[in-house]
């Protein structure tokens, strides 16, 4: 088994093929990477020598670019794209293996890949670009934690830990309010968390180009496949999410939020301690964790 063929024995997509050697591409190949991911649900409108000339490399290195993810020639990759459906679709996903059984695995296959998905990710970050983001938010003034569609879930994780560290951390959505309404207040001292992960949603950018307007740092959490929402972040935090199931898997950017989140906690010291502290005492005078017999 080659390293773009999933543990399913499915056919890679050639967003997959990408996320898979992308730290193996030399800098003409992530040129060339970083516009096909872009032109992706339109490839097969596009030739090679279209695709090298956006990327400003030549078309030799589009010729064995696409040899190295694994295809014949581009034209086979144009036909995948073309009958590949919606990129990132679970839906897509089902239909090309043919069955649901074919995606399932083994508990054995679906933690190997967790643990690959780990181990990537945490050999992917730069460690200058994780104080970075450490610092940045433990500085910020107000932090906004912005997720939509899967990335939501992660979005409330993130807001739930930060929020015992800090006060005034806002998630968005929050409720009914359009995106203007919810982010008005975002200032120049403040810092926008955003996690993004495919497929991603326009109020995803929209959110980072509020963040950019007013001058505010932006954190991008995301997967190797995003490109313009990266492109519009300050930091950028990639994390592996492959599975060997129908649904990508989350587990990578779990544990690096709560790694982020915990070395946020040491640069804030007493101030996140004396927090956490009076939190546990509303918590004692609630009785939120106790008990009780239902009263009258």
């Amino acid at each position: 088994m080659t390293g773009t063929e999933p543990m399913d024995g499915t056919t890679p997509s050639i967003e997959r093929r990408i996320l898979d050697l992308h730290d193996q591409f030399t800098a003409s190949e992530k040129k060339l990477a970083k516009v096909v991911l872009e032109c992706q649900d339109n490839l097969a409108g596009y030739s090679a020598t279209e695709l090298a000339d956006r990327a400003g490399v030549s078309k030799a290195t589009a010729v064995r670019f696409f040899r190295r993810l694994g295809y014949e020639s581009y034209n086979e990759a144009r036909v995948q794209a073309r009958d590949g459906g919606e990129a990132g679709s679970p839906l897509s996903e089902l239909l090309e293996s043919g069955a649901p059984s074919a995606l399932a695995g083994n508990l054995g296959a679906h933690l190997g890949q967790d643990l690959q998905n780990l181990t990537r990710t945490l050999e992917g970050l730069r460690s200058d670009t994780l104080n970075e983001a450490v610092t940045a938010l433990a500085k910020a003034e107000r932090v906004w934690v912005v997720g939509f569609r899967n990335s939501r879930t992660l979005a409330v994780y993130a807001h739930a830990l930060l929020v015992q560290l800090k006060p005034d951390v806002r998630l968005v959505p929050s409720g009914s309010l359009s995106l203007a309404e919810e982010m008005v207040d975002v200032g120049p001292k403040d810092v926008v968390l955003a996690i993004g992960f495919r497929r991603r949603m326009q109020a995803l950018l929209d959110a980072l180009d509020v963040a950019r307007e007013v001058g505010a740092r932006s954190i991008l959490l995301t997967d190797p496949t995003a490109v313009r929402s990266a492109g519009m972040a300050d930091i950028v935090l990639r994390c592996y999410t492959r599975s060997v199931s129908l649904f990508d898997s989350y587990v990578a950017p779990m544990s690096l939020l709560n790694h982020i989140f915990s070395r946020v906690v040491a640069a804030l010291g007493d101030a996140a301690v004396e927090r956490m502290d009076r939190i546990e005492r509303v918590h004692g005078r609630l009785a939120t964790f106790a008990l009780r017999p239902e009263q009258d």
